[in-house]
């Protein structure tokens, strides 16, 4: 609803006085950015202009050698320290439960496993580690908990912070081997991937996360830990749905590439209030085409929406995603949010 002059003038006195009355007693929250398809130049360049805290590159990945494969990057490191910024190095298992299972399967294994990793830390001097396994068969779903138990136990010893990765609780083969109350018991965090709500292949064109279907996702794992153990990942990309052939499809898109393909086809744009998103319509060679828009409006509900439950932050997948005004946007949502209170 429009403001009159004087309601105007009285909002603006509210927002003065709180700002001269003081720093915020809001906790900074924590903002982390996955690195992927970007160099260290670009991820420097993006990550001094964003509001992120730490970074988080994917540097080591589980090894059919039985030895953990090493991409790290010291001077990345010198860099974020150097700008006020954490490195939380991501270990991935490349969505292979069988390579998976090599590593964690038993104590032996495991006890091997978080040796490696905990030289890594110490080769690299990390401020934290984020186990990114998904795909993992449900078979390991104990032996996923004693690996991150036994991880967090050294890591502590260290002050180095342990992240785990992890899907919905979606009740499926994919959410199945997360024990989702040991894990936010053992690890720091626990960070949501609050995307994929309609997925590539999937049955359905949908939005990549909706507002209501995030907020069920961070309802349901707040059931299992406190809030300030979750970090909630937002995604920075979109897909373009439409049919070929009779079959439903998807491109993927970042957000610079959805903004020119609205462009190039005029698409007609509306804000659909429930999702918390803008909705693009076009038509190409005859075919209908539709766009749930993620972009600065659509992160910023996101981001305030989460931090409404009291969470420790979010995870942006992946930097470089991005258009410039999103960061705009969260700054000043994070700045109101921290007047408000």
């Amino acid at each position: 609803a429009s403001l009159t002059r004087q309601e105007t003038a009285v909002v603006l006195e509210h927002i003065a006085a709180k700002t001269a009355s003081g720093p915020s007693s809001v906790k900074a929250p924590v903002q982390v950015a996955w690195q992927y398809q970007t160099s260290n130049a670009e991820v420097k360049d993006l990550a001094a202009n964003s509001t992120v805290t730490t970074l988080s590159p994917r540097w080591f990945f589980l090894d059919s050698s039985g030895t953990i494969s090493d991409y790290g990057d010291a001077s990345l490191i010198t860099w974020a320290h150097q700008n006020g910024k954490k490195v939380w190095a991501l270990l991935g298992n490349r969505f292979d439960p069988d390579l998976t299972d090599s590593y964690i399967g038993n104590e032996a294994s495991r006890s091997a496993t978080i040796a490696q990793i905990v030289s890594l830390v110490k080769k690299y001097q990390l401020d934290g580690i984020n186990i990114d396994f998904e795909g993992i068969s449900p078979h390991n779903r104990d032996d996923f908990t004693l690996f991150i138990q036994g991880l967090a136990s050294q890591l502590n010893r260290l002050q180095v912070r342990l992240s785990i990765d992890v899907p919905p609780d979606s009740g499926t083969e994919w959410s199945d081997p997360y024990d989702y109350a040991k894990l936010g018991k053992a690890a720091d965090y626990i960070v949501l991937m609050g995307y994929e709500e309609h997925w590539s292949g999937g049955p359905q064109a949908g939005s990549v996360s909706s507002l209501p279907w995030l907020a069920d996702s961070i309802e349901r794992l707040l059931d299992f830990f406190p809030a300030n153990k979750l970090l909630v990942g937002l995604p920075l990309y979109t897909r373009d749905w439409y049919k070929e052939n009779g079959k439903l499809v998807s491109e993927d898109l970042l957000l610079p590439e959805s903004y020119e393909v609205i462009r190039k086809n005029n698409a007609a744009i509306s804000w659909d209030a429930s999702a918390g998103q803008y909705v693009a319509v076009y038509t190409k060679n005859g075919v209908k085409h539709t766009i749930w828009l993620e972009e600065s409006r659509s992160l910023a509900l996101k981001y305030l929406m989460s931090m409404e439950y009291g969470v420790a932050g979010v995870a942006y997948w992946y930097l470089g995603g991005e258009s410039p005004d999103v960061w705009t946007s969260l700054k000043n949502a994070e700045k109101y949010r921290s007047i408000a209170y």
